[in-house]
């Protein structure tokens, strides 16, 4: 799997917008994700995804302290290659 943040901005705004229930185009990179509508019960499932996805062990405190996709993405990417190393 390619862990570059191109991919993983992607990858990741399938997952949310499959939690929000909309399409992949309607997450922004640089909008809250409070702002999509994004709860601590979609946060939580958005967490599992992003665990399941990337072998990760994050929690749902993450999507709070990254709450825009971008920043998100980028904490990915970090955390992959963390765990690759």
């Amino acid at each position: 799997m390619s862990v570059t943040i191109e991919n993983v901005k992607d990858v990741l705004r399938r997952h949310i917008a499959e939690v929000l229930y909309c399409g992949p185009e309607e997450v922004e990179e640089d909008v809250d994700f409070s702002d999509l509508g994004l709860d601590s019960v979609l946060s939580a499932e958005l967490t599992s995804a992003i665990n399941s996805e990337y072998g990760l062990q994050t929690d749902i405190e993450v999507i709070h302290q990254n709450p825009k996709l971008s920043l998100l993405a980028q904490y990915v990417v970090d955390q992959a290659a963390v765990t690759a190393a």
